[in-house]
Parts: C-alpha cells; sequence; structure tokens
C-alpha cells in the first residue's frame, strides 16, 4: 500500500488492486484515491484529524470534530460524546456537543469539568459554545455517530 499526502491535508492511498467503478471520481491519473481523510504528518507517522466534510468553519478557523471528541472523552465521567456544528449566521458555524455520562456520574458537576477540561485542552474557537447531556448519541442509517448540521 502506497500513500501520499496533498496541499490540503488529504490522505490518498493506492494499492495492489483496482478501485471499485463508483470511486472513479476520486482517483488521480496515479491510481491514488483521495479517502477524504484529513491528516498531518509528524515524523514517521500519520495522525487522523477527520474526515474534509466534518470540518467546522467558526469565523475562518477550521475545527475537528473528532480531535474536540477525543480532548472530552478524557473527562472521567464522559461515555461518549458527539461533537457537530450549528449555523451562526456572525461566525458562519459554532461547536457543540452531546454527552452521555457513565453511571453514577454526578451529572451537575460534569459539564464544567468537561468546559474546563477543554479550556485548558483547546483553542478558544475549538471549545462547545453549549454542552447538552443524552442518554444516547444519534446514529445515522449506517449505524455511525451522526454528524448533522443543525
Amino acid at each position: 500500500m502506497q500513500l501520499k499526502v496533498d496541499q490540503q491535508q488529504h490522505l490518498w492511498l493506492k494499492g495492489p488492486a483496482t478501485f471499485a467503478p463508483e470511486l472513479a471520481n476520486r482517483v488521480d491519473a496515479d491510481g491514488f484515491l483521495n479517502t477524504e481523510d484529513l491528516v498531518e504528518l509528524t515524523a514517521d507517522r500519520v495522525l487522523f484529524l477527520g474526515r474534509a466534510s466534518g470540518v467546522i468553519n467558526v469565523g475562518g478557523n477550521k475545527v475537528h470534530p473528532e480531535q474536540v471528541e477525543q480532548v472530552v472523552l478524557q473527562v472521567p465521567g464522559v461515555a461518549a460524546c458527539r461533537v457537530y456544528a450549528k449555523s451562526s449566521s456572525i461566525l458562519g458555524q459554532l461547536v457543540m456537543a452531546q454527552l452521555v455520562a457513565t453511571q453514577d456520574t454526578d451529572i451537575t458537576e460534569l459539564v464544567a469539568r468537561v468546559t474546563q477540561h477543554c479550556q485548558r485542552q483547546l483553542q478558544r474557537h475549538q471549545i462547545p459554545i453549549k454542552f447538552q447531556l443524552v442518554a444516547a448519541l444519534p446514529l445515522a442509517g449506517s449505524g455511525k455517530q451522526a454528524r448533522t448540521l443543525v
């Protein structure tokens, strides 16, 4: 398997087999497939930032929901997290988050702990402006986490 990363930070892969015809519009002249994953090259590693289609634009700043979710999931008491965009007439989009608490978690303190942790770990434009506690996260038809724009 060969890989390359373009100037937009998209990961491209080329394997020994040809890709399915429905992917033809994502294959370049050299036979590399655009995975539509955003990545960052660090030394000898490829770090996944998230899906290119999932980037949240907050006043011109790019926010990768998956990165914010990883930070939120570091807080004890958070079982699951969904970060998504909400439309804003002023900033374009705002960062929002839904949290699922673990059993026996004091939910009155959880949002405050998550907010404080985000303030220490993230840049200002990456911090969700609202945390909503939910019983479960919504899933798309594919069974994956839903990331629809609200």
